[in-house]
Order: structure tokens, then sequence, then C-alpha cells
């Protein structure tokens, strides 16, 4: 049986701390997320309340509130053509 050098196992420790602390964020995240859904399931998903809460927004699509203004001004003019295939409203 070969022993590994100590610096092999301090670097292998090292890995599986990164590793935990990374699963440890994702599942701190996943939460987060989790979250904001169920809020949003609960209110009207309109452009005023997601600038009201830019936590929500930046979980949604990872854009701030400044950024979303810029790419809605470019959307704004062509949202009449948007096809919406879900869509089953009037408007």
């Amino acid at each position: 049986m070969v022993k590994k050098p100590k610096t092999e196992n301090l670097r292998l420790n090292i890995k599986m701390r990164n590793i935990e602390q990374i699963q440890q964020k994702n599942a701190k995240r996943n939460e987060e997320l989790k979250m904001t859904v169920i809020t949003l399931q609960q209110e009207q998903l309109i452009y005023s309340n997601l600038i009201k809460k830019p936590n929500h927004l930046s979980s949604l699509c990872g854009l701030s509130a400044e950024q979303w203004n810029i790419l809605w001004n470019c959307v704004r003019p062509y949202c009449h053509v948007i096809i919406y295939p879900d869509c089953k409203g009037n408007g």
C-alpha cells in the first residue's frame, strides 16, 4: 500500500471543503429562488412590482433594475408582434 504525501491529503481536504461550500451556496440559492417564486405567485407579475423589488428581478433574470430598463426600452416597441402561445387573454 502506497501512502500519499501529506500535501496530497491536504489538497484533497481543501478540495472537499470547497465542494461542500459550493453545495451550501447552491442550496441557499435554491431556497432563495423557491421563496422568490412563492412570493411572485402570490402577486401580479407586472413591471411596477418587479421594479419595486429589485432582488426578485435579479433572482428571475440576473439583471439589475437599470439593466432591465435598458432591455425593456429596446423590446417595448415590438411587444405587439411577439407571439405568446400560452396566453389566453384578449390583450
